[in-house]
């Protein structure tokens, strides 16, 4: 049985990673595809990601692109700021909760 759990976690992971690269977030995506599985590639799909809305036309773009993909107008670029301590720690105690999550399944699938 655990043997099953852990391709599918991954698989999912994956698909959702992939889903969240194009839209900037493959890295939360991920872990939402882990946890949740078909259900998170779900959200992945409907999710916005790290996009932005152009000002003009309102469709979601890039926030470091400079002119919009759609209608070619010039948009200000947002450059995100480096992790913050708080984004690390939180970050952190999201792995640590997926290890133990993990460690768990493992160890009642094993007994």
């Amino acid at each position: 049985m655990e043997l099953i759990l852990i391709p599918w976690a991954l698989l999912w992971a994956i698909i959702c990673s992939l889903i969240g690269a194009r839209k900037g977030a493959a890295f939360g995506y991920f872990f939402l595809g882990a946890i949740l599985g078909p259900i998170g590639a779900i959200i992945a799909l409907v999710g916005k990601g790290n996009r932005v809305k152009c000002p003009y036309c309102r469709k979601l773009i890039d926030p470091r692109a400079s002119v919009c993909a759609f209608c070619q107008r010039e948009v200000e670029a947002k450059t995100k700021e480096p992790f913050s301590r708080r984004e690390w720690a939180e970050l952190l105690i999201m792995l640590a909760f997926l290890l133990c999550l993990f460690y768990g399944i493992f160890c009642v699938c094993k007994s």
